[in-house]
This record gives C-alpha cells, sequence and structure tokens, in this order.
C-alpha cells in the first residue's frame, strides 16, 4: 500500500476507466442521436396545435435561443454529449503524459 504522504496513480485501472468512459460516451451519443432526432421531429410537428392555446404553449416551450426552452434542453445535452465524448480520452492522455513524465524524470536522476 502507497505511503499517504504520497501521490499514486494505478495506471492500469485509470486507464480502464477512461476506456469505458469512451465506451459510454459512444453509447450515449448514439442513443442521444436517436432522441434528438425523433425530438426535432415532433417540434417539426408542432403537435401542441396552432390555436391559441397551442400558440402560447409553444411560445414559452419553444421560445427563441440556444438557452431557452426546449431548444436550451436539446442544446445542453448536446454540449453534455460532446464533453462526455472528451474525458475518456483527456484522461487516457493525462495518465500517459504522468508515465511519461515520471520515466523521463527517474531516468534524469538515474547516476550515468
Amino acid at each position: 500500500m502507497p505511503d499517504p504522504q504520497e501521490t499514486f496513480v494505478d495506471t492500469q485501472a485509470a486507464l480502464d476507466g477512461a476506456s469505458r468512459l469512451t465506451e459510454i460516451s459512444s453509447e450515449f451519443s448514439g442513443a442521444w442521436s436517436g432522441i434528438k432526432g425523433r425530438i426535432e421531429d415532433l417540434h417539426a410537428e408542432a403537435p401542441w396545435g396552432t390555436d391559441e392555446v397551442g400558440t402560447e404553449f409553444a411560445s414559452k416551450y419553444m421560445p427563441g435561443g440556444e438557452e431557452a426552452g426546449a431548444t436550451g434542453v436539446v442544446t445542453g445535452t448536446d454540449n453534455l454529449s460532446q464533453t462526455l465524448g472528451q474525458v475518456g480520452p483527456s484522461i487516457t492522455d493525462a495518465v500517459n503524459g504522468t508515465v511519461q513524465t515520471d520515466t523521463e524524470t527517474g531516468d534524469s536522476l538515474r547516476p550515468q
């Protein structure tokens, strides 16, 4: 067990976790793509109608801008999907960079 005063990284566990996050991201992205397409199809049909009540509903549900109403949810989930897709590779890069730096540092400290 590592000394609690030292930093320790189980590189294999971290890389395994990063790999799983990448898989999850891919699964999420695929599922979201289908759901988003269905949402967009339903929005195009305007199921709330064009009468006074439907128009009022649409004005609250589909306001303009990427941060409001239904559009905000779709945009936010797009952003979540994109960010989730970056997590696994970022962890992998960080772990590999740490191992490389540690190796290089160790090599430079060895007597020649």
